[in-house]
């Protein structure tokens, strides 16, 4: 048998017996993408008729697509628990926007908002706000001559990482 087929007996299995607690690892490694997502719909079909479903995945979008709650281990020890729902609604943002020149780049800077990145050779910045502060930031750029702007979005990944870069690396991609 497959890997992939080898999985979907394992997850079959699992819920075979109808179980109220389930304890899943890595489950849907070695599926296809199409049955990955059959595999998160069943999850969430089997959380709406009331199963408790742990899960432990390195696949950050199936964490993301399943779960209420979710912690993060390190070298054994828990180091992280939070809500689903407060990543995706977290009120710090961070924008990247690139400017018409290196003087409009430069004039931006100048402004009390927190730059986490400057890439002059295409005169783009990273600006880190509270969502309080969003009108101020749009207030901001409307005086300055810009190509675009567009928010980078916060993910499972970006969290995750933070406990497991090494002290001084950068969060660069």
């Amino acid at each position: 048998m497959s890997l992939g087929t080898k999985r979907k007996l394992a997850i079959v299995t699992a819920f075979l017996h109808d179980p109220d607690v389930l304890l899943l690892d890595e489950p849907s490694g070695g599926l296809d993408p199409l049955m990955q997502d059959n595999f998160i719909q069943f999850i969430r079909e089997e959380k709406k008729r009331g199963k408790t479903i742990l899960l432990s995945s390195h696949i950050f979008s199936e964490v993301d697509a399943t779960c209420d709650r979710i912690a993060i281990i390190k070298e054994g020890k828990l180091v992280s628990t939070f809500a689903a729902s407060e990543l995706k609604h977290n009120a710090r943002k961070e924008w990247k926007v690139e400017f018409a020149s290196i003087d409009e780049l430069e004039k931006f800077c100048q402004k009390d908002f927190e730059i986490s990145l400057v890439k002059k050779e295409s005169n783009q910045v990273h600006v880190v706000f509270n969502d309080k502060d969003a009108n101020r930031f749009l207030a901001e750029l409307s005086n300055h001559k810009v190509n675009f702007f567009s928010e980078i979005k916060f993910t499972l990944e970006d969290y995750f990482m933070k406990f497991y870069r090494k002290e001084g690396e950068s969060n660069v991609k």
